[in-house]
């Protein structure tokens, strides 16, 4: 991460590199550049992680803002950091899940939050599952993380779901 106070030769910043022993059961990963504005609530909803065997790594593409710091500073939440150029967010995903390790993957682009307690109750949710793929609901919010609106979710007897319309947002799942 050259110019960002570290050494050229520290590009992946491994803060853990195991959690008490098991493997982590979900991946979060987070495109980055220059995220200095919302990173830190991003970072801040996954607080729990470690404890609930979720790992965290930040892709992001050589920031020249207060971002490197940032992560930095929530390096108890961060699993991996790896900061240079990249195409884009589709190359910045493809990076971390080539990094990720946990059973599952999913990603949190770094203006967005979990809400409190879905980091917990998802890690549950996901220690006994035998699927390939889950999805959940999203809320929208607003710059200062109040909630503007809900995705509607449709009832388990509606005839879309059955036929495994969801109405997926990409986040959620």
């Amino acid at each position: 991460i050259t110019g960002h106070g570290y050494p050229a030769d520290t590009r992946k910043r491994p803060y853990m590199t195991s959690m008490s022993g098991m493997s982590p059961i979900l991946s979060v990963v987070i495109p980055s550049s220059n995220s200095a504005e919302f990173l830190p609530r991003c970072l801040a909803s996954l607080g729990d992680a470690k404890a609930n065997r979720v790992e965290v790594i930040v892709i992001d593409n050589a920031s020249v803002d207060r971002t490197p710091q940032i992560v930095e500073q929530y390096s108890q939440v961060v699993s991996r950091f790896v900061s240079e150029r990249d195409r884009g967010q589709s190359d910045a995903l493809n990076k971390g899940y080539a990094e990720a390790t946990g059973a599952f993957v999913c990603w949190l682009n770094s203006d967005d939050e979990f809400v409190p307690g879905a980091l917990r109750r998802t890690a549950r949710m996901l220690e006994g599952a035998d699927g390939d793929w889950y999805t959940a609901g999203m809320v929208w919010i607003d710059t200062q993380s109040r909630i503007i609106r809900c995705s509607p979710q449709l009832p388990h007897w509606s005839p879309l779901r059955q036929l495994g319309m969801t109405g997926v947002g990409g986040p959620s799942s």
